[in-house]
């Protein structure tokens, strides 16, 4: 897995960590330095994500990826964290 893959991987598990227990996470800059990830720092994490979250995979038409991630990238928000509390308002919009 490369680094910056990594860092994004764990700061988007601390962030969505805080979110789901109320928290609005105090991160506003992703300025992060690791010296040395090892094997087992990664199999951790991975373990971490298969045991805690599913997977989901979604489908938009060209462009409008980068359209999000702009829009996301604005609120200082990951494209995933973004999308998760878009979804989320839509539910709690439709339960009205």
């Amino acid at each position: 897995m490369y680094i910056d893959t990594y860092i994004r991987l764990c700061y988007n598990v601390i962030v969505e960590k805080h979110r789901l227990m109320g928290f609005v996470p105090a991160i506003q800059k992703r300025e992060v330095i690791i010296l040395a990830i090892s094997k087992a720092q990664q199999k951790a994490v991975h373990k971490y994500v298969k045991e805690n979250y599913d997977r989901l995979n979604i489908s938009v038409p060209k462009g409008q990826k980068a359209i999000i991630k702009v829009a996301a990238e604005s609120k200082g928000e990951s494209l995933n964290g973004y999308v998760v509390q878009a979804v989320d308002e839509r539910m709690e919009r439709d339960k009205e």
